[in-house]
């Protein structure tokens, strides 16, 4: 992988782009992915659940703001620093979100978003997990996400799909 200045500097919302660039850009691929699998009419429930570093530091941080704005489809480059303790306060107060600014669904900050402070996952401290339900309370989707530094992230299939490249290596 190459990487250029562009690359090492971002634009962000908070004090650490491994908090709010990297949990926004993962809330961002999961809603892709939610998209891209049709499951967006589907669904009435999402779950957060941040691990280790995220958990323990995040909120102080603004991984949970910059997680429900990537939710809403806000990027890092495009959304309007001004609004965001805003748009976090309504989301908390209303218990509902907007997912891609598409379809409300109930959300309770205080119950859909969890810390596992205690809880580090064995690839990076800095992890979440991110599922979706639907209305029985049916899992439809679950996927787990690191962010690794710098606003880079992997899901965690990609780490087993490395783990198998060394293996044929060898």
């Amino acid at each position: 992988m190459t990487t250029s200045i562009f690359d090492i500097f971002k634009i962000g919302i908070g004090p650490s782009s491994s908090h709010t660039v990297g949990p926004m850009i993962i809330s961002n691929l999961f809603m892709d992915l939610i998209q891209e699998k049709n499951y967006l009419e589907k669904l009435s429930k999402i779950k957060i659940d941040f691990f280790g570093s995220l958990a323990a530091t995040g909120v102080g941080h603004g991984s949970d703001k910059a997680t429900l704005l990537g939710l809403l489809g806000e990027t890092p480059k495009t959304v309007d620093t001004n609004s965001v303790d805003k748009i976090v306060e309504d989301i908390k107060e209303y218990k509902k979100i907007n997912l891609l600014y598409k379809k409300v669904i109930n959300f309770d900050y205080e119950k859909d978003l969890t810390l596992h402070k205690s809880t580090f996952l064995p690839y990076h401290p800095n992890a979440v997990t991110l599922s979706i339900y639907d209305e029985s309370d049916t899992l439809l989707l679950e996927k787990t996400y690191y962010s690794i530094g710098g606003g880079f992230v992997i899901g965690e299939e990609d780490i087993n799909k490395k783990e198998e490249k060394k293996k044929e290596v060898k």
